[in-house]
């Protein structure tokens, strides 16, 4: 037998109490069975003995429900009738608790067992939690607080910790829950931080394919006059306006410049008095189509994968430097060439001649004739040639090899980035850089002159007439240089486009020089050397680069870092989270109905107060409230 315990007759004797208790309400008397407690508050005569659920204290010596009865009636002998005996009942009592600690639910119990009796009319469920009352001798039994409880159910780690350790430990406790509880915080708040700054990441992924479509390719002379075109009345009436002939004087301007021969032949022309004799404006589109260089004279031969081709492979289009050919555009049915092998033979080659002594000086958009060649753009077909910005140029008398590489791009739009999803594009079907700046400088245009020139789409407006051609010119170059267009028009979201890697090496004259008699072309080492290029556009290889932007951290990733950085320091979950709601929702809704039923108390609306369970025993006849503290 452990010392400080008693035997069952000894506690029988130790706890049989005889007197008078009064009904001003004296402390109950509480009984402890492994550690299930129960509060019993009498107020009537009465005298109970209660042998099996009645334990002494082991570290007291001391029985836990011992009082002394009144000195009045100490003396007084005790009367038989007014004796109960519920030895019976109390081990009823014990084994029911017994198993319902085992189930759990050793915190809240109904006796049964007095339930059954004839002198227990009532019983109603207590909570009791034994507190030490220091110095005392006794262990106290109250019901336990919400936080009591929420800090024992709760799943958070090191809560029930809080209650149930002494000073010191429960002190480091806290000290750890301050510091994990902060560790968490900080992280989840730069978690949050970084989430809400929208960064993102770059993947790029090398993506192999055994046939791939063939890119346009835009082919513009450097120079958008031919000098051989303009005839007397073309000079007198456009040549002012476009900067060849002064408007004054209406002589030419940079006749050295020209062969003397043809200076000559202007001079003796009146030309002030063949503008005056002009009727009428002339289009200026069939003008510039008409003096351009022409596709017949500047495609000397072709060849597709070793295939001969023509110049009816190629369409004409409109840019800032005049007539344009592309090769492969897209055409009516939707049909395009596609290419099924790498290298130089299975792409195309084509031999151009820049006819450099057509050449003309002028003050259009790139009209100074400072250079000679071409300009090449390889672009989708989906998206309109920005040749003179946007292409690269091709130096006459030699051969150049551009080996190009497939690039699709894929950006984020905001807030992640400052990408254009969709333009609300009028002359262009799907929204690409090139055709938003063209459209942007046809506005802009437009606006101020109230036409267009010959290279911007659309019909509703007028093409310009060569009076009206400078005012448009003059627009046209402030939207250039300045910075209209460029906060308007942003990257296309989804994008391809197509890197080149150029390689030359310089003709050999005598070579080509037979195949420019077959032609009919009348030339010579020197003039091959100026005027005959040979362009060459291939794959790199059959394969192409993905480019995707993707975010740095996307929603479930969020959730999922702010899940383990409070299950790493406080072992909590999204459940944890419901389980502090509900201990939250329980103090405020015990606190307004405290305030309530004093409100009710107050008023005298004691009867009807929910603040209070009653519990009624009667014992050999005797009515006993006890009253309980009402559970929120």
């Amino acid at each position: 037998m452990i010392e400080g315990e008693k035997t069952e007759e000894n506690v029988h004797e130790d706890i049989e109490w005889h007197g008078h208790f009064h009904s001003e309400g004296l402390r109950a008397c509480f009984a402890r069975l492994k550690n299930i407690q129960v509060e019993l508050r009498v107020r009537t005569d009465v005298t109970i003995s209660f042998p099996a659920l009645t334990r002494a204290r082991s570290t007291q010596g001391k029985s836990c429900c011992r009082a002394s009865p009144p000195p009045s009636s100490r003396s007084q002998p005790i009367p038989t009738h007014s004796r109960v005996e519920v030895s019976t009942v109390a081990a009823s009592i014990a084994m029911e608790l017994a198993n319902r600690k085992d189930m759990g639910k050793e915190d809240s119990f109904t006796p049964l067992a007095l339930a059954a009796t004839p002198d227990v009319r009532e019983v109603k469920p207590v909570q009791c939690v034994p507190t030490s009352t220091v110095g005392t001798g006794y262990t106290s039994y109250r019901k336990p607080s919400r936080f009591r409880r929420f800090a024992l159910d709760t799943d958070i780690h090191g809560m029930k910790h809080l209650i149930k350790r002494g000073p010191i430990r429960r002190t480091a406790w806290v000290l750890m829950l301050l510091l994990s509880l902060g560790l968490m915080s900080f992280e989840c708040m730069e978690s949050l931080i970084y989430y809400f700054e929208f960064h993102h990441v770059t993947k790029v992924e090398l993506q192999y394919t055994n046939n791939m479509t063939f890119p346009a390719v835009t082919i513009c002379n450097m120079n958008k006059y031919r000098r051989s075109a303009l005839g007397m009345r073309d000079l007198a009436t456009v040549g002012p306006y476009i900067g060849i002939v002064d408007r004054q004087q209406f002589t030419l301007q940079q006749e050295h410049l020209y062969p003397k021969s043809w200076v000559d032949k202007v001079k003796n022309e009146n030309l002030k008095a063949l503008s005056k004799m002009s009727t009428g404006h002339q289009d200026f589109a069939v003008f510039v189509k008409r003096v351009g260089h022409q596709v017949d004279d500047m495609i000397v031969n072709c060849e597709w994968r070793g295939s001969p081709c023509t110049a009816k492979n190629f369409s004409h289009t409109f840019t800032h430097l005049g007539n344009c050919y592309t090769f492969n555009a897209m055409t009516l049915a939707g049909k395009v060439l596609s290419s099924s092998k790498p290298g130089e033979g299975n792409g195309l080659k084509v031999t151009v001649n820049i006819e450099n002594d057509e050449y003309m000086a002028t003050n259009d958009v790139a009209g100074d004739a400072m250079d000679a060649g071409i300009k090449v753009m390889v672009h989708p077909q989906h998206e309109p040639p920005f040749v003179k910005e946007l292409g690269f140029a091709v130096s006459p008398g030699f051969h150049t090899f551009v080996a190009i590489r497939k690039e699709v791009i894929t950006t984020l739009p905001a807030p992640y980035g400052n990408c254009q999803q969709k333009g609300n594009q009028e002359h262009y079907s799907e929204y690409s850089l090139s055709a938003c700046r063209i459209e942007c400088e046809t506005q802009h245009v437009i606006q101020e002159c109230g036409c267009r020139l010959v290279e911007m789409p659309g019909t509703r407006w007028p093409v310009c007439t060569p009076e009206r051609y400078q005012c448009a010119y003059e627009k046209l170059v402030k939207v250039m240089d300045g910075e209209q267009c460029a906060w308007q028009c942003r990257i296309p979201c989804h994008a391809t486009s197509y890197e080149w890697t150029l390689s030359s090496s310089k003709l050999r004259p005598k070579s080509h020089l037979s195949h420019a008699q077959r032609r009919g072309l009348n030339m010579t080492e020197d003039l091959i050397l100026d005027n005959i290029l040979v362009l060459n556009v291939y794959y790199e290889s059959l394969n192409y680069e993905l480019i995707q932007q993707m975010p740095a951290i996307e929603t479930e990733g969020l959730l999922g870092d702010l899940g383990g950085q409070m299950g790493l320091f406080l072992g909590a979950s999204f459940l944890s989270l419901v389980e502090i709601f509900e201990y939250l929702m329980d103090e405020l809704y015990g606190k307004v109905l405290r305030r309530c039923c004093r409100c009710k108390a107050a008023s005298g609306a004691t009867n009807s107060s929910h603040c209070a369970d009653v519990v009624n025993l009667n014992i050999n006849g005797s009515a006993t409230q006890l009253p309980q503290t009402s559970r929120a």
